[in-house]
């Protein structure tokens, strides 16, 4: 999949994280795990973007995966 800034506007993806693409990724950029792991090093939100690109299923299945660890790391916080 090519994720372009056109793409993202379309999406509502917000000015800040639109402006931090347009810097990285000025053609836009194929989703790799090379693309993703840089993409949260730059602090993208991939919640959003999973949100965005998953099937209800797949969203689900994400959903369960983090349940715990987020569980995890709000008492860490706490």
């Amino acid at each position: 999949m090519n994720i372009t800034t056109q793409w993202l506007t379309e999406q509502g993806a917000s000015c800040s994280q639109l402006e931090t693409f347009k810097r990285e990724w000025p053609q836009g950029c194929m989703v790799t795990l090379k693309s993703l792991r840089r993409a949260a090093t730059l602090h993208l939100d991939l919640k959003w973007f999973a949100s965005k690109v998953l099937s209800r299923k797949a969203w689900n299945v994400y959903a369960a995966a983090c349940a715990e660890p987020w569980k995890v790391y709000a008492a860490a916080c706490d």
